[in-house]
């Protein structure tokens, strides 16, 4: 990995922490985009999510999940308060982040199952974004709509391990 984007990857891992201790802790809402502007102007933007997405993947890996339902309902309850409907002002946007997140949480909580070994399930990790986009994100997404897809996969990995490391 680069200098630069160890160190932007880095940085925005640190924000996403930081705002997701905060939002557990205030109960507020925080607009998502808003944590990763830093790499707006980064020319491979994909890599960086790829960083990450291993990051807390790696993390969740040294955990085991007994009872992953009630789990996912506490990362729900977290994430909640990023919903991208909040900030959405008509009803068809609003409809289109509600599929949006839809398909984030089957893959995010997928990855979670098997990063905490539930059922004695595994996951070869590094993981490529390209992968995840292949086999993972839906027909439901649109190709524009595809970032956001990834940042709140990139959310709910990290609410899973805000939960895990704070208990």
């Amino acid at each position: 990995m680069k200098n630069d984007e160890k160190i932007l990857s880095d940085n925005i891992i640190l924000t996403i922490n930081e705002t997701i201790k905060k939002i557990a802790k205030d109960n507020t809402y925080c607009k998502l985009e808003n944590i990763f502007n830093s790499i707006e102007s980064f020319d491979d933007k994909n890599k960086i999510y790829e960083n990450i997405i291993n990051y807390y993947l790696r993390a969740l890996n040294d955990f085991e999940i007994a009872d992953i339902k009630s789990f996912l309902t506490e990362v729900e309850y977290i994430s909640c308060f990023f919903d991208y409907a909040y900030f959405a002002y008509d009803n068809e946007i609003k409809r289109r982040c509600y599929v949006i997140q839809e398909c984030a949480e089957g893959v995010a909580n997928d990855l979670v199952a098997k990063c905490c070994k539930y059922n004695d399930r595994r996951i070869k990790l590094p993981l490529s974004l390209d992968i995840l986009e292949i086999y993972s994100i839906n027909y439901e997404v649109t190709a524009l709509e595809i970032e956001k897809v990834i940042l709140w996969i990139i959310l709910r990995l990290a609410v899973a391990y805000y939960l895990l490391t704070n208990k």
